[in-house]
């Protein structure tokens, strides 16, 4: 029996590579985390495309899924560095690391450039009164009022 166990590997000498394997379950579960977001939020869209109710839920979903896609991207490059250590950028640990560059940088654009382009444009349409407090204006109350407790 002991022969048996030996040859599936289950019973050796061996030590196991507890670093490559948390490695390998971060940067499993950082694609796990992101894509379940980015499937959730796709799927919210598609339904959203001729519902308005699907659509006020794709954007109340988006406010929960955005961190979790960012998430994923953490600890997929955290899991890959330490997977990686050894390797350093050949083959595919340099692939993996320009896919990540992309997804960053294509994340910062929808982030940081098209929601709030897209948010002051709906603002700006919708004529409500109410959603005139920009993101502009709640800086410079933050600001005044950080000035006013020192």
């Amino acid at each position: 029996m002991k022969q048996v166990f030996i040859f599936l590997g289950i019973w050796s000498d061996k030590t196991i590579p507890w670093v490559d394997i948390i490695g390998l379950f971060l940067f499993t579960t950082g694609f796990v985390i992101g894509l379940g977001a980015v499937t959730v939020i796709d799927m919210h869209g598609f339904l959203g495309r001729k519902s308005s109710y699907w659509t006020e839920a794709t954007i109340r979903t988006h406010k929960v899924t955005k961190p979790l896609i960012w998430l994923g991207i953490f600890l997929a490059i955290l899991g890959g560095l330490i997977l990686y250590r050894k390797n350093g950028f050949s083959g595919v640990a340099l692939i993996h690391a320009i896919l990540a560059i992309i997804l960053i940088m294509n994340g910062s654009f929808l982030s940081f450039y098209v929601r709030p382009f897209k948010k002051r444009e709906s603002r700006e349409s919708s004529g409500n009164p109410s959603f005139r407090f920009t993101e502009k204006d709640c800086h410079e109350f933050c600001c005044f009022n950080h000035r006013m407790v020192e």
